[in-house]
């Protein structure tokens, strides 16, 4: 049996990165950092079975957008400054690929 699919997805993806110990003075701080990765996919395939195994032939484009935030502690005269960064990037996606699975 075969079957053409239309295939939303809609994903979320948060990574942390180590944070690092800085010594500055007489004191310890710590830099952190993190990324959040925001996505649309619109997604067209066919899924066929082939005797036991399925096969699902896609294609579709989509959207990203990832958000780093990074904070770090500088030294400035006698003081310690904290400072947070941010960056966003939106980047065009596309998709094209074969899933392969088993029926039992």
């Amino acid at each position: 049996m075969a079957g053409t699919y239309f295939e939303p997805v809609l994903l979320f993806k948060k990574v942390f990165y180590p944070n690092e110990e800085v010594a500055l003075g007489s004191a310890t701080y710590e830099n952190s950092g993190d990324k959040n990765v925001y996505g649309l996919q619109l997604l067209l395939g066919r899924q066929m079975t082939r005797g036991k195994f399925i096969v699902d032939p896609y294609i579709g484009v989509g959207v990203r957008g990832k958000v780093y935030t990074a904070t770090t502690h500088h030294m400035v005269g006698n003081t310690v400054i904290p400072r947070t960064d941010e960056a966003k990037k939106f980047l065009p996606s596309i998709h094209l690929g074969v899933k392969v699975g088993l029926s039992l």
